[in-house]
């Protein structure tokens, strides 16, 4: 079948909203504080010391110490969609632009604080919940890439699993599966009732990694209703958000993920613009390149 005009739109819009946890548990970005998303403060902060960002955990300053590459998304100020991605390799004591930037999609409300190598700081105004559509802002690690092949793509380093007709991933915060990639097979206790199918019938999650925010890999433990099922992955074209998930160009999707070497290499840092200046003054991040 072919769409066009007002008929296109509206089933695009439809299948992004079946996408990046998109989920019955509908809510609003947690308000706590100030409006554009910072934590409120006195302005008494000492020099060193960010007013706009979380302190950084050892392990999230380890994690830092130890990548030889850096995603940056940012976005003009939190409730916008429209991004800037980047991939940064790291060159001596600094960093050198890899690939972009290019352009990229995030939720359709922008971002709010998630849960990663950082969580939301004390007093943020925006953090991030199950069915927001928003995309989480913060530090992240990477996961598995997954896609439609049966093989993955010819020269991908990371470690790769097949999207089946039973693979989903549950954004039910009621579930003991929640935030998690399941293969739903019949000897598979259901206690959902809602979720993802990762194999899609369009492309947008024919290739795609996880991002792991609110304990999605393996190992970790998320916390019920703070977002789930985000992942790094095609966009449907410019100025389509998604509903949680960061988006891109298929070609510059796959150019990126064979230009990583292993996940413990790499972190995606997701910010808006305030917040990454400030990442790159306190927290030694690359500038984004114009």
């Amino acid at each position: 079948m072919r769409f066009t005009g007002t008929l296109f739109a509206a089933s695009m819009s439809a299948l992004l909203l079946a996408s990046c946890g998109g989920t019955d548990h509908v809510s609003q970005p947690v308000d706590t504080g100030s409006a554009d998303g910072s934590a409120d403060g006195d302005g008494d902060g000492s020099a060193d010391e960010s007013k706009l960002l979380p302190p950084l955990s050892d392990e999230a300053r380890q994690a830092l110490a130890s990548i030889s590459h850096l995603l940056a998304v940012v976005v003009p100020s939190w409730g916008d969609s429209n991004a800037r991605l980047a991939l940064f390799v790291r060159n001596g004591n600094g960093w050198s632009p890899a690939l972009g930037p290019w352009s990229a999609e995030v939720g359709s409300k922008g971002l709010s604080w998630g849960r990663g190598l950082t969580l939301p700081p004390e007093g943020a105004s925006r953090i991030k919940v199950e069915g927001d559509k928003t995309a989480p802002a913060g530090i992240f690690r990477l996961g598995t890439v997954m896609g439609y092949g049966a093989e993955p793509p010819a020269g991908l380093k990371l470690p790769y699993q097949q999207s089946t007709a039973q693979t989903i991933c549950v954004d039910d915060p009621q579930s003991s599966h929640y935030n998690k990639i399941v293969e739903a097979t019949p000897d598979v206790v259901k206690d959902w009732s809602s979720n993802e199918d990762m194999r899609r019938s369009d492309d947008l999650y024919s290739l795609l990694a996880l991002i792991d925010h609110n304990g999605m890999l393996d190992g970790e433990t998320p916390v019920p209703g703070s977002g789930s099922c985000i992942f790094l992955h095609l966009w449907s074209g410019p100025g389509s958000p998604t509903v949680g998930c960061t988006a891109l160009d298929g070609a510059e999707l796959r150019e990126l993920l064979l230009a990583l070497v292993s996940f413990d290499k790499v972190v995606l840092v997701q910010l808006p613009q305030a917040e990454y200046d400030d990442a790159v003054k306190f927290w030694g991040m690359p500038p984004m390149p114009e």
